[in-house]
């Protein structure tokens, strides 16, 4: 009997395992009450919160007024919300199937008898586990009606903050140990003496009594009800005032440096959830000079990039700009993987102060991607070779600077161009191209001199105006002169399309 009960239930426990659709709906409402990234997420918590306000408010409502029937109808509608809230946590805290899968498997594989009374110990154990968390009490407890001010607490259990702020207390469980043995010890000696002390005092009628003037003697509050009458107390009261400015302060101290730490914490999520926001960016490796000219000008031109550098204080500074910037090390792997690096980086640029530190970069990128884009600054000249042979695409000498590398993430032919001038090479020219006829609605876009590997520096109008760096917006006139950049058969290309009026025809 009880090996066809075993069979029975194993057959069962196999079929939720298997369940596409069991599976997925349990899935979907763990992620809704537990995931953080999990996009309904969000709204779950906001409206749990909505609800939680609107009947503590009907509550504080109900102490002097008569509630009507429809505020009694949302009181019972929140009742039945939170006890759905509750059997669903209840239910997703751990899977129950998989626990009977485990423990008859190993009683077919071992050839013994079921030990029923072990197995239902430890599913009793596991969901004990879930009834016994101090959330889950007060989740149970704040559906009677009679204890709505406990719905409150339940806001910490539907907060990210507050969330994030007791996961960070738990770290310093052995801290706020110490600190309770020593107030409690401390409040055990000061109640006491002073219970001894103040035993002809009318207003010291308890032990309580005695424990409550420690408490707000402790927090230097003193509301004046309960005062010594004794020297002996007195002296003790100003020995009590000194150890509880003492203990306040510890318990300062280690409340802000948590609080610092759920802060700073927050904004690396922050920086995470707007790296998974973004589409496409640059990686920006190193924070120096020459990366903080950078990101300016990337920051002027609209183009989204994030900073990563392995020292505290030019990470500060970057974030002090408003840039997104993580204090990691670029070079390993798994720093790439958790800023999507293959899935959203357009370019990679290594502007760190080390050769090495920017060929090990290089590396780490190109093991995990052959299609990004890698710009690297090389510090010395010898070491452009390793560079190029470790997989950039460019290398920037320190010669031509920021100013020339923003270029070329704005436009690569302009970069090219610019770059091929400042180089000295022989093969690019500057010249002027006169526009012999142009049609009224005739455009510098219409020309396409990106095409024809073209840089047009400027327009000069027939009345001598200059319009530097035009936009391709520009309007072209007849008599106009352009002022153009490139190798010249590339430059007598752009000429040919001119004198056909921007026409390929």
């Amino acid at each position: 009997m009880g090996n066809f009960l075993a069979k029975k239930l194993l057959i069962f426990a196999y079929r939720l395992d298997t369940s596409v659709g069991y599976g997925a709906v349990k899935s979907f409402f763990r992620n809704l009450l537990l995931n953080e990234s999990f996009r309904y997420k969000k709204y779950f918590d906001y409206s749990m919160i909505t609800l939680v306000l609107v009947t503590v408010g009907i509550y504080l409502y109900d102490i002097k007024n008569e509630t009507g029937f429809w505020l009694t109808l949302i009181e019972v509608c929140a009742i039945l919300v939170f006890c759905i809230e509750y059997f669903l946590r209840f239910w997703v805290h751990s899977d129950m199937h998989k626990i009977i899968i485990a423990r008859i498997s190993e009683w077919e594989e071992l050839r013994v008898r079921p030990r029923w009374w072990k197995l239902f110990l430890e599913l009793f154990k596991n969901k004990l586990m879930f009834v016994l968390q101090p959330m889950s009490i007060v989740d149970l407890l704040s559906i009677h009606p009679g204890l709505r001010p406990l719905r409150l607490f339940k806001i910490f259990r539907y907060s990210e903050i507050t969330r994030g702020l007791f996961s960070i207390l738990a770290t310093k469980k052995y801290e706020f140990g110490v600190l309770f043995v020593l107030i409690t010890m401390t409040v055990f000696i000061a109640s006491s003496l002073f219970y001894v002390f103040e035993a002809d005092n009318p207003k010291v009628n308890t032990y309580f009594d005695a424990v409550y003037w420690s408490v707000i003697t402790i927090a230097t509050v003193g509301y004046g009800d309960v005062v010594p009458s004794t020297t002996e107390s007195k002296i003790e009261s100003i020995f009590l005032v000194f150890a509880g400015l003492g203990v306040l302060a510890m318990l300062t101290s280690l409340v802000t440096t948590t609080l610092g730490q759920r802060i700073s914490a927050v904004r690396e999520q922050r920086s995470h959830e707007y790296i998974g926001k973004l589409k496409e960016y640059i990686l920006v490796c190193g924070f120096g000079k020459m990366g903080d000219e950078l990101c300016l000008r990337l920051h002027e031109s609209k183009i989204d990039f994030v900073v990563v550098d392995i020292e505290q204080g030019r990470i500060d500074h970057a974030k002090a700009l408003g840039y997104k910037a993580f204090l990691a090390d670029a070079s390993k792997v798994e720093t790439l993987k958790a800023l999507e690096v293959v899935q959203k980086a357009s370019f990679v640029i290594c502007l760190t102060k080390s050769d090495i530190v920017n060929i090990s970069i290089i590396l780490a990128v190109r093991s995990m991607s052959k299609t990004i884009k890698i710009i690297s600054k090389a510090n010395e000249a010898k070491n452009e070779d390793k560079m190029l042979f470790a997989g950039a695409n460019e290398i920037i000498g320190l010669g031509l600077g920021a100013q020339v590398l923003a270029e070329f993430l704005n436009s690569p032919v302009s970069y090219q161009a610019v770059y091929e001038l400042i180089a000295d090479d022989k093969h690019v020219l500057a010249e002027e191209l006169l526009v012999e006829y142009a049609r009224d609605d005739l455009l510098l876009s219409s020309l396409e001199a990106g095409h024809f590997g073209c840089l047009v520096l400027g327009v000069i109008r027939k009345d001598g105006e200059f319009l530097f760096n035009p936009k391709e917006s520009v309007r072209l006139y007849q008599g106009d002169r352009l002022v153009v950049i490139g190798r010249p058969k590339r430059i007598e290309g752009l000429h040919l399309r001119l004198l056909k009026g921007g026409s390929d025809a």
